[in-house]
């Protein structure tokens, strides 16, 4: 699954998200999460409200830092660690981890 995307301008995480989310849908048999392929992750990650796929898309996929995430979606940094911790928890739940 190749995830590298060029550079993008603050505000427009949303077709980050949007070219990722298509990418993982067309590699869905291939993708591979810590060596297992697991398709219902990414269904899980597509069941979650659109800034929380966002934030963990650029933040645990694209490896932005939470500066780099939060110029990208132009919202404050406590914004992406708030939005991640809940994303994360909700992602957890959806995949029945506690």
């Amino acid at each position: 699954l190749d995830l590298a995307f060029p550079p993008t301008e603050a505000g427009t995480g949303g077709r980050v998200v949007a070219d990722v989310t298509a990418q993982l849908f067309t590699d869905l048999p291939t993708y591979s999460v810590r060596g297992r392929t697991e398709a219902l992750d990414v269904v899980a990650l597509l069941d979650l409200p659109p800034d929380q796929q966002e934030i963990l898309i650029l933040v645990c996929v694209q490896e932005l830092s939470y500066a780099e995430a939060a110029e990208v979606l132009d919202i404050p940094k406590g914004t992406v660690m708030s939005r991640l911790s809940r994303a994360r928890l909700a992602l957890a739940a959806r995949l029945g981890i506690k």
